[in-house]
């Protein structure tokens, strides 16, 4: 479900793969081959999201963008995307 909030709607990548059943709020961008799964929720409540390339956001994530304590992730040294694996049910 992407939904839009404070005037700002979900940008996904088109090879990205989101779960039926996830929920995208918000300012919330989804790079490239990335995985959104199952139950997971993420909502950009004051402050973006940014999941970056080839990451892997795993069954009922809960991740929640703040306006001081935004979430995203920089691409290592020498790299040109982001590797990421959450577990299931994290809060972040």
């Amino acid at each position: 479900m992407l939904l839009e909030h404070n005037g700002a709607t979900p940008k996904i990548d088109p090879t990205a793969r989101i779960a039926p059943n996830a929920v995208l709020c918000g300012e919330v961008t989804i790079g490239a081959n990335s995985s959104i799964g199952f139950g997971a929720v993420l909502t950009a409540e004051t402050g973006p999201i940014t999941v970056g390339s080839n990451c892997v956001i795993m069954d009922t994530a809960t991740i929640r963008g703040l306006k001081h304590n935004c979430v995203y992730r920089k691409p290592k040294r020498g790299r040109s995307d982001d590797e990421v694996r959450r577990v299931s049910g994290v809060n972040l």
